[in-house]
């Protein structure tokens, strides 16, 4: 224990009983390559384990160098973990725990740290047992999975990379995870190369993407939702989805578009809605040049789509199938390969003015025996719909939100 630490281990009680505000310690940790100096502590495990004897909460703990270690904060409450330049927790490489293991903590932030794996077999971050941290301007890159929020845990990411691990992010078992300021970051998030998903929500979990977020070059799914719901918000910057291998997979959950979104360049379906999956297009949404079909809505699922433009999708703008339904209200669909909108296996849609449905490869609007379509042909070019009803909308300006 530093000299520094033993003086405040001693005056802490005095500044208690004077109510004087204080954090309990602010500390420095100097690992391999550090400059400066001198420092109180030479790894961030010893530092850990001596301010805990002090208090569980209010420190601070400056990191320079690379610190090759496990660590793991247990108990902490209003901790702050600050890199200086260059700063990297790196995993040793010599077990199967995750680099990072948060565990029953509160309010911790953790501020301009690269935390780097060595192999892809671990968890670089392991956030579980209800606890809520906040990363910021960090980079967390090269392990098995970046992280894994689990068991009522809260995670909240701003100006901050994951990327080039085996998968992103995994939020599990009622977990929260937000990415991005709703009023804007200067520096956006990015979760981009993973080679699996970029972001996985299952487990009655939640996502929130806000701001400038981009999702990007992922070898599966850019966000990838199972009993889960995502939150993508809001008017002032735009969210992207770009280049993943599917935009956005979807199955018994729900989706939420409030304000700009760009689903664009995936290698294959834009939007997949399954299993009784919903989404909500509040308006300004741009799914294009998507390899196969920009938005696929399969088994009971139903989506809402306004003002938004679907274009350029190489197997169809919206399909939808097995008794799946579609609000389709002030949209452009257009040169999309096959159909701009086919509805197949008993599925239906109302459509609304004013849309401009037109120049698609196959019909505009296509639907198989079996399904059906109503509201108003206006803005449609060619279609191949069998009894179409020419109903007026039976909830006009769309559902509450």
């Amino acid at each position: 224990m530093s000299f520094k630490t033993r003086l405040l281990f001693l005056l802490l009680p005095l500044f208690s009983m004077l109510g004087l505000p204080v954090r309990a310690a602010s500390v420095t940790v100097g690992c391999a390559g550090a400059v400066g100096g001198p420092f109180d502590y030479a790894t961030l495990g010893d530092a850990l384990t001596n301010l805990h004897v002090i208090s569980f909460r209010d420190h601070d703990v400056t990191i320079s160098g690379v610190c090759s270690e496990y660590v793991t904060l247990f108990d902490f409450e209003n901790l702050r973990l600050i890199g200086t330049a260059g700063a990297v927790i790196l995993d040793p490489g010599t077990s199967l725990e995750p680099t990072v293991t948060i565990d029953r903590s509160e309010h911790l932030e953790i501020q301009s740290l690269t935390i780097r794996g060595t192999h892809q077999d671990v968890d670089l971050i392991r956030v579980f047992h209800g606890s809520e941290v906040q990363f910021r301007d960090c980079v967390i890159e090269r392990g098995g999975l970046g992280m894994f929020i689990n068991s009522l845990s809260h995670v909240r990411v701003f100006g901050t990379a994951i990327q080039d691990n085996g998968s992103g992010v995994r939020v599990a078992a009622n977990s929260l995870f937000e990415l991005g300021e709703p009023g804007g970051d200067p520096v956006p998030a990015v979760v981009q190369r993973n080679a699996g998903f970029g972001i996985s929500v299952d487990s009655a979990s939640s996502v929130g993407i806000y701001a400038a977020t981009t999702i990007q070059d992922n070898g599966g799914p850019g966000l990838r939702l199972f009993d889960g719901s995502a939150n993508l918000c809001c008017e002032q910057d735009e969210r992207r989805f770009l280049r993943n291998g599917f935009g956005i997979n979807s199955n018994q959950s729900n989706l939420f578009f409030n304000g700009p979104t760009r689903i664009e360049g995936n290698l294959s379906i834009g939007i997949l809605l399954n299993h009784g999956s919903t989404a909500r297009f509040r308006g300004d949404q741009i799914i294009r040049d998507n390899g196969s079909v920009g938005i696929l809505v399969l088994r009971n699922s139903e989506i809402d789509l306004n003002s938004s433009l679907v274009t350029g999708n190489g197997d169809g703008g919206i399909v939808l199938r097995e008794n799946s339904s579609a609000r389709i209200r002030g949209n452009e669909i257009t040169g999309n390969g096959a159909e701009g909108i086919q509805l197949s296996y008993l599925s239906t849609m109302s459509l609304f003015p004013p849309n401009t449905i037109r120049g698609n490869t196959g019909f505009d609007v296509y639907c198989t025996p079996g399904s059906r379509a109503l509201g108003s042909k206006s803005g449609v070019g060619k279609m191949a719909c069998p009894g179409f009803d020419n109903a007026p909308d039976p909830q006009p300006g769309g559902p509450p939100s």
